[in-house]
């Protein structure tokens, strides 16, 4: 089985959730809500229910890809320098527990639970931005060994700017709005907090579509590993053995 579809299936799956929970989400006429927050459109039925399934499942294709990238970083770079291989455990580190804070968010909605969630969110926000700038400093050794090719690394460093930008902005714009207005109150903001919301509303869209798209270009790297199942009549079990192949 080829498993470079994995993190385009993590695209598809976080996206179809974001689109149907906004199309589900009560917009309210003349608020600075026509672009919520991500928490916010699943914090209630019936988008809940399918904020919950669907970034659950996202979490688990994320935390996959994670897994098979850094066994491929390390057959592809040999990791002779030590920084290198630093670089990698910590990738590995930062990018599963950024899929355990999906994992928090899908789960632990910002209605019942928002103490949890919010930790959730800062975990994923965070160690999401610190998996892709080590992801981005591999991309380029990756490069600089013909591993890769320059449009590929490119793209991932417009990604990580992108995502340097949007982040702090998203960071910025929501802890000043939290600090001054109640969540519960953002549907009555005067002007200025108004553009606080939607600066910190689109600059989050934007930092997890960068996200997705980085995570989503490991399927060029990853399309020539394989997963093969061996059964075995003597041995009670499955066997599961992950191979590159030759000649793809």
């Amino acid at each position: 089985m080829n498993i470079g579809w994995i993190p385009i299936y993590a695209l598809i799956t976080a996206w179809i959730t974001i689109i149907t929970c906004i199309i589900l989400y009560d917009h309210k006429e003349g608020s600075a809500d026509w672009l919520p927050y991500i928490s916010d459109i699943g914090a209630i039925p019936p988008s809940s229910c399918v904020f919950g399934q669907g970034f659950f499942m996202a979490s688990v294709l994320f935390a996959i890809t994670i897994l098979v990238r850094f066994q491929q970083i390390k057959i592809d770079l040999n990791l002779d320098g030590p920084y290198l291989a630093r670089f990698n455990q910590l990738s590995l580190i930062s990018g599963l527990l950024s899929s355990i804070g999906m994992f928090i968010i899908a789960c632990f909605q910002e209605s019942h639970y928002y103490g949890l969630h919010l930790s959730g969110l800062l975990i994923f926000m965070v160690l999401g931005f610190l998996y892709m700038c080590l992801q981005c400093v591999i991309s380029h050794n990756l490069w600089l060994h013909g591993i890769i090719g320059c449009s590929l690394n490119i793209f991932r460093m417009l990604l990580t700017v992108i995502l340097f930008v949007c982040f702090f902005v998203w960071l910025g714009a929501g802890y000043t709005l939290e600090q001054k207005v109640p969540s519960e109150n953002y549907h009555s903001l005067d002007s200025s907090d108004k553009r606080l919301k939607v600066s910190s509303s689109v600059a989050e869209m934007i930092l997890f579509l960068a996200f997705t798209l980085f995570f989503a270009s490991f399927a060029i790297e990853l399309h020539n590993i394989k997963v093969s199942v061996k059964t075995s009549v003597n041995v009670q079990g499955v066997f599961f053995n992950v191979h590159k192949s030759q000649g793809d």
